[in-house]
């Protein structure tokens, strides 16, 4: 048996390798033990592996952002090059990374799918503006009201001010004689990505 393989079996067709994008976490760099070992002292360490990495494909579009520890791992896993590197720092044998790009190309498809909904993605979304009057939103308004049955989803929940969501109350905005700046939609992952 060689390679693990069955007896008898060849190594069979090349697959495509899957990669999968990481999330974007914030970095304890205190218990780091490789960090002793970079070219900079210990507080720029924190201060630079706090912010993250952007990522390219192999196309060179943007795909979004890493954490600097992440984006280190997929360097040194051979997933990802370092396109950008910051002047004169390095992390152990490889280029203080600012941008990365990927050796192989991710289909990015995943960015065009409705995004699920959340809390921060209401106010990405309407630009943490009040859909009512525009001002700095603060709330969270359901179009038609929880107690009639409305439903916490894209197409029902708007941000709003405090003052607005005061008026507005347990009625619809047609009720309350408020007009809405915008009908609400459901946002595909990019569009909130290039609005946060």
């Amino acid at each position: 048996m060689s390679n693990g393989g069955s007896p008898g079996c060849g190594p069979g067709p090349a697959r495509a390798q899957r990669v999968r994008l990481p999330p974007v976490t914030p970095i304890n760099t205190s218990r780091n033990p490789r960090a002793a070992h970079s070219s900079v002292s210990g507080e720029e360490v924190s201060a630079v592996t706090a912010t993250s990495v952007a990522l390219l494909n192999a196309s060179y579009e943007p795909l979004g952002k890493v954490s600097f520890k992440q984006a280190m791992r997929m360097v040194a896993r051979k997933v990802a090059a370092v396109e950008e590197a910051v002047e004169g720092r390095t992390a152990g044998p490889w280029p203080w990374p600012r941008v990365i790009r990927l050796l192989r190309y991710v289909s990015p498809t995943w960015l065009y799918r409705p995004a699920g909904w959340h809390r921060g993605g209401v106010f990405i979304r309407d630009g943490h503006r009040c859909a009512y009057c525009g001002d700095k939103a603060r709330t969270l308004d359901h179009i038609l009201p929880a107690s009639r049955g409305g439903e916490w989803s894209w197409l029902n929940i708007v941000a709003a001010c405090e003052p607005c969501n005061s008026r507005k109350g347990n009625r619809t905005p047609a009720e309350a004689g408020m007009r809405l700046r915008f009908q609400p939609y459901v946002p595909t992952r990019a569009q909130l990505a290039a609005r946060a």
